[in-house]
């Protein structure tokens, strides 16, 4: 009682710092601290954790940013119960309006328990535990329905926070910090770590599903999309949901979170103009330096966002390094060929938080010296002065690209004409005009073998598929043309990845029938040994890790008319199927039964590739428009700017090829290819 004493003292000493704002906005704060759980006695009762301790930190840090007054609640220990956590988002929800800014914080033990509702990909919803919960057994109870009453389930949180994005309206903010663990992978060490339980579990939970899917992350699913009158929403999570959340220490031995203590002294040394995207890599500095196993993640809708209601800033697509060698000047990036970063592809490193390279002094310039499809090494001309544990310091700007990429050679005339027919060749003037748009894009040539024919439509110009006539895409000016034919690049260079080798996954399509997926039913499927489908037919995915290691898998739909459509992660769906969810353990494998993928039109040969990378990978900006890319990082997969530059003309003057073998080490890309039929 002493020690919480003191803290409130402290926080109630604390004077007021914070930048003005453009327009009036009232700040309000939820603050949800749980570090003494209620005695259920011995094996039954969550351990003490050091959140309280936490308040003395965001707390202060918050009001210097104008969070004071009535406007910022605070749940301690035995405040926070079902009932409190619940009455307290209730008025929060309830008081907020138009353009208000709104930031949750939570510190507490996180943990699983199963679903109640069908929406979570693995069974298990993710928790924050109040209270008065009981800590679950080590294997599944006949009590389940009475302690999960104490679990405050992650689809409750997104009710709140769906709520609280229409109360809040376009001009409004939300920021939600979880330092808590959702993991279930247990305690290691001596460190203490909020989480670390056992899933709580009833007897009719099917283990063995458990076994093959792997945890997510904690979410806020009914708070994603919505459309254009939702307030913008940042979620700062302590840790993946594969890893633990530790505990640290602060100057005066304190037990602390590590998040808490990173989120507070980066809102210490905030300067204005500051956007969350910018924030966060401080945030993840700290956190890299003092749990080095421990990886913080960022999602929502306002990254670009400054912070606590400000402007939308544009961000210049980064990559992060994720090592840093003893000598300082070799490097290794989160990024690979699937970004251009071919060998000889010239990098500049900037400090963390820069907008573009025009918008700082780069700390030294660098030349890619071998590269895989998701990684890259790189030399560096000048020591970074980071340690490894520094490295969310930098970020990696491209200057120039290299590429394997081959201009599509397009024609002017129909590729499969019918004898007889009606002439679908456009007109001498229409073809001076497309030709005349082209004629600054490197990336198309009208020599050769043709890959697109632009021919006349019954409503205007398509775009023809060259080998066999089918349908790309229709055509409404010679602008959009353009963009049509970086699409088409975008899926050309996609199928060149694919060299034959399934090397890292086993992959299988299984049919659903009668709403169940059904292998026995394969073989019903097949032509001469390939898949084929028809419309209205259902699969779904079977995804087996062949390597000791766990990888995270992507998933991309390549149409037979040259679409790209994401299946793996794909945010634009309910429930969005998220990054972090796509990890597969070594030697394991999932079943996606809860999401059947239905067949449709176009007919002809289908291909879905599959990226297994052993770090986290986000494939689904490839295949999503640019207007609904508002939550996108941009910063791991960028085929949208490699495609629409793969061809200026310093990247033609070096060759434009790499000669080297693309290294394998860090990930794999295999290929299933179906042919949807009209009838089976």
């Amino acid at each position: 009682m002493k020690q919480l004493f003191f803290y409130l003292s402290l926080l109630l000493g604390v004077g007021l710092l914070s930048f003005s704002q453009g327009t009036a906005q009232t700040k309000r704060a939820l603050v949800i601290a749980i570090g003494e759980y209620k005695d259920h006695g011995p094996g039954k009762s969550w351990s003490s954790i050091s959140s309280v301790n936490d308040t003395a930190y965001i707390l202060p840090a918050l009001r210097r940013q104008g969070f004071t007054g009535d406007d910022t609640r605070l749940l301690l220990n035995e405040q926070a119960t079902m009932t409190g956590i619940r009455s307290a988002f209730d008025h929060l929800v309830r008081d907020a309006g138009p353009g208000d800014v709104v930031t949750i914080h939570i510190s507490a033990h996180g943990a699983q328990i199963e679903d109640d509702n069908g929406d979570e990909i693995d069974g298990l919803d993710e928790t924050i535990v109040s209270y008065g919960a009981q800590l679950p057994p080590r294997t599944a109870t006949t009590d389940f329905e009475t302690l999960q009453l104490d679990y405050f389930r992650d689809d409750e949180f997104g009710g709140y926070m769906q709520q609280l994005r229409e109360r809040l309206d376009s001009e409004g903010d939300i920021v939600v910090f979880m330092d808590n663990c959702h993991s279930g992978s247990g305690t290691r060490g001596t460190a203490i770590v909020r989480g670390g339980a056992p899933p709580l579990l009833s007897p009719k939970f099917d283990a063995g599903r458990y076994r093959l899917q792997d945890e997510g992350v904690f979410q806020e699913p009914g708070s994603r999309g919505g459309g254009d009158n939702l307030a913008s929403y940042v979620v700062i999570s302590a840790s993946r949901a594969e890893e633990l959340n530790y505990e640290t220490r602060d100057e005066q031995g304190r037990g602390v979170g590590t998040l808490t203590l990173a989120v507070s002294k980066a809102l210490e040394n905030l300067v204005p103009g500051t956007t969350y995207r910018n924030f966060y890599a401080q945030v993840q500095a700290t956190v890299n330096q003092r749990a080095a196993r421990q990886n913080p993640v960022i999602e929502g809708t306002g990254l670009d966002r400054e912070l606590f209601g400000g402007d939308l800033v544009q961000q210049t697509s980064y990559f992060e390094v994720s090592r840093i060698a003893p000598s300082g000047t070799d490097i290794e990036i989160r990024a690979g060929l699937l970004n251009g970063l071919a060998d000889s592809a010239v990098v500049a490193i900037y400090p963390s938080g820069t907008t573009s390279m025009e918008a700082g002094k780069p700390i030294a310039e660098g030349l890619v010296t071998r590269a895989s499809n998701f990684s890259a090494t790189v030399k560096l001309d000048a020591p970074l002065g980071l340690r490894h544990s520094e490295r969310a310091k930098a970020w990696v700007f491209l200057k120039s690209k290299t590429s394997k990429l081959s201009p599509v050679v397009l024609a002017f005339a129909d590729p499969n004409p019918t004898r007889g027919g009606i002439s679908n060749h456009l007109s001498a003037a229409e073809i001076e005009t497309y030709r005349a748009a082209l004629a600054d894009m490197p990336i198309v040539s009208f020599e050769g073998p043709p890959d697109l024919a632009l021919v006349r439509g019954q409503y205007g110009p398509v775009l023809k598929m060259a080998g066999d006539g089918q349908d790309f895409v229709e055509v409404a000016d010679e602008y959009d043309l353009q963009e049509r034919i970086r699409d088409f690049t975008r899926y050309q260079f996609l199928r060149s990845l694919y060299d034959g080798d399934n090397g890292m996954l086993d992959i299988q399509l299984i049919p659903v029938v009668n709403g169940r997926p059904d292998t026995t039913a394969i073989p019903a499927y097949m032509d001469l040994g390939q898949y084929a489908f028809a419309p209205g037919d259902e699969f779904v995915l079977r995804i087996k890790n062949k390597t000791r290691w766990p990888v995270y898998v992507n998933v991309l739909d390549l149409q037979p008319n040259g679409v790209i459509n994401a299946i793996f992660p794909n945010t634009q769906v309910h429930p969005p199927i998220t990054p972090e969810e796509l990890r597969i353990e070594g030697y394991g494998e999932r079943l996606f039964d809860q999401f059947p993928i239905a067949i449709g039109p176009p007919y002809g040969i289908e291909t879905f590739l599959f990226f297994a990378s052993r770090e986290l990978i986000n494939l689904e900006q490839v295949a999503t428009p640019k207007s609904v890319r508002n939550g996108a990082r941009g910063v791991l997969t960028d085929l949208e700017s490699l495609v629409s530059t793969a061809f200026d003309e310093e990247m033609t003057s070096r060759g434009g090829t790499s000669s080297s073998k693309a290294a394998t080490s860090d990930g794999s890309i295999s290929s299933v290819v179906f042919k949807i039929v009209e009838k089976r």
